[in-house]
């Protein structure tokens, strides 16, 4: 896994593991994240793609997208691409 950090108005390229980061009051996710290592972890824009991305939770996965800062100095990422890690080995 692999961490490229640019320019924040450049495309960037994370690899990592998606990850839960809220739920609803019925334990529903709700939002997800892209843990990368040295336990990063950024937060997923884009709601077609984090809709997909919710049902591959655990797998390891490659966004491409921009970074954002949030005021809670949380960063995320508004993903305009992304593929799977049997997608890019073989």
């Amino acid at each position: 896994m692999s961490v490229e950090k640019s320019d924040p108005q450049q495309m960037v390229v994370l690899r990592g593991i998606v990850t839960a980061s809220s739920w609803d009051t019925e334990g529903q996710v709700t939002g997800i994240q892209i843990s990368a290592p040295g336990e990063e972890e950024y937060v997923l824009e884009n709601e077609g793609s984090v809709q997909t991305l919710m049902g591959h939770i655990r797998e390891e996965i490659e966004v491409s997208g921009f970074l954002v800062e949030y005021p809670t100095g949380k960063r995320g990422i508004k993903v305009k691409n992304f593929r799977l890690k049997g997608r890019w080995q073989k």
